[in-house]
């Protein structure tokens, strides 16, 4: 599923996972989830600061056989 899709539209992204798994009666949880998206208007997300080069160097050194081991970009 892709994030910015169910970022745009949960309600429609939650009901194509339930058709796509089968799950019946997707009427029934539809009011709570709205009644939880709605509780989330005022959440804003997380905004963090790029790593500095360095950084980020230093931990791809320390961590890249982590990295390669499960397919991680350097």
């Amino acid at each position: 599923m892709d994030g910015s899709r169910l970022e745009k539209d949960p309600v429609g992204e939650m009901r194509k996972l339930y058709a796509s798994l089968g799950l019946p009666e997707f009427g029934i949880i539809e009011p709570a989830l709205r009644t939880y998206l709605d509780s989330l208007s005022s959440y804003r997300k997380n905004v963090f600061s790029e790593v500095a080069p360095d950084v980020r160097r230093h931990v791809a050194a320390e961590w890249r056989r982590c990295f390669e081991e499960w397919g991680y970009s350097l």
